[in-house]
């Protein structure tokens, strides 16, 4: 009988200690997951910053590298504006020792006024026109054939 009640004894013993490692595994089961879960929360956390540092790095890398092209087109700008330039300056003085050298031979110059076409050109449909002027220097007059 002693033995009997020393085995139930240890058996309500054991009984109760599996409950209570049944009850910590289940805590432990469940500070797990909810580790578990914040680690995928920091991980997402951590993704999404390292994202945002990236993305920030290119928008400042495309700023940089806007500001260098903008530059270099304005840089550009400025040469063809000085080319521009000193082409006006060129053709003015060409155009001045052009004049300089018909004076020394002997002024021959053709002057030509294009009228306008009338009205009444215009109502009878005879309004073509057969002059182009490409600039200030030249003059073509087309002819029928």
């Amino acid at each position: 009988a002693q033995a009997a009640s020393a085995m139930q004894a240890a058996q309500e013993d054991f009984a109760k200690k599996k409950s209570e490692l049944e009850e910590k595994i289940a805590g432990l089961q469940s500070e797990l997951a909810s580790a578990e879960d914040k680690h995928k929360a920091l991980t997402a956390t951590a993704l999404a910053a390292l994202e945002r540092k990236k993305d920030a790095e290119k928008a400042a890398a495309l700023v940089a590298l806007r500001a260098e092209l903008k530059g270099e087109v304005d840089a550009a700008h400025r040469e063809r504006d000085e080319h521009l330039e000193n082409y006006a300056k060129e053709r003015k003085l060409r155009k001045k020792i052009h004049n300089r050298l018909l004076e020394i031979q002997g002024n021959i110059r053709v002057l030509c006024r294009i009228r306008p076409i009338l009205d009444v050109e215009r109502r009878s449909g005879e309004d073509v026109d057969v002059t182009e002027v490409p600039n200030e220097e030249e003059l073509y007059v087309q002819r029928d054939q």
